[in-house]
């Protein structure tokens, strides 16, 4: 897919690191790779049922970039105008989150997570995602959200584009790579 992107494409989605794959794993992955870790970057994972490539705002303040954007207009806006996207939302629980009467503060290394909602992208609604971070987030301090706004291919259509996929997921990455500029230059 990387050989399909030109030359300022690349510089754009920067590193990629092949994350190892353990037997506990439900997904082989690959992600762009920044110098900093506070910002969103593109992950193409492999399920058994798809491929999907995400745009990740995991990690807290990836996270917060990703919200703030999503619920303001121009982020709303360009989601919107991309029916094909779905926004992925999940809970983040600290790891440490039954001990959290007594603990001093959260452990988010390993936290568990939990997918709340999938969101069509051209039925994207602030006051949907805002509703839905309201209800489910009741413990701020123990409890994060994370976001994949994500592009997906389930495995036969896989399978019926063959090497065609590639060429897909680089056009995606076109779609997606004007979005991690914008939210990485977010202060």
């Amino acid at each position: 897919m990387r050989q399909l992107l030109d030359a300022d494409e690349l510089l754009k989605l920067g590193k990629t690191r092949v994350h190892m794959l353990r037997l506990a794993d439900r997904a082989a992955a690959a992600s762009s790779d920044y110098d900093r870790n506070d910002f969103v970057n593109l992950c193409l994972a492999l399920t058994k049922d798809e491929v999907q490539l995400n745009l990740v705002g995991w990690t807290i303040k990836q996270s917060s970039r990703l919200q703030e954007w999503l619920l303001n207009g121009a982020g709303s806006r360009a989601v919107r105008a991309h029916p094909e996207l779905r926004l992925a939302v999940f809970r983040r629980r600290a790891a440490n989150y039954d001990q959290r009467l007594t603990a001093k503060r959260p452990i988010w290394l390993k936290a568990p997570e939990e997918q709340l909602d999938v969101i069509a992208g051209g039925n994207f609604d602030v006051e949907a995602l805002s509703g839905l971070l309201e209800r489910e987030f009741a413990e701020p301090k123990w409890e994060k959200p994370a976001y994949h706004l994500r592009r997906s291919w389930p495995r036969e259509r896989v399978v019926e584009l063959g090497g065609g996929l590639a060429a897909e997921v680089a056009d995606e990455v076109r779609v997606l790579l004007p979005f991690v500029g914008t939210l990485n230059t977010l202060a």
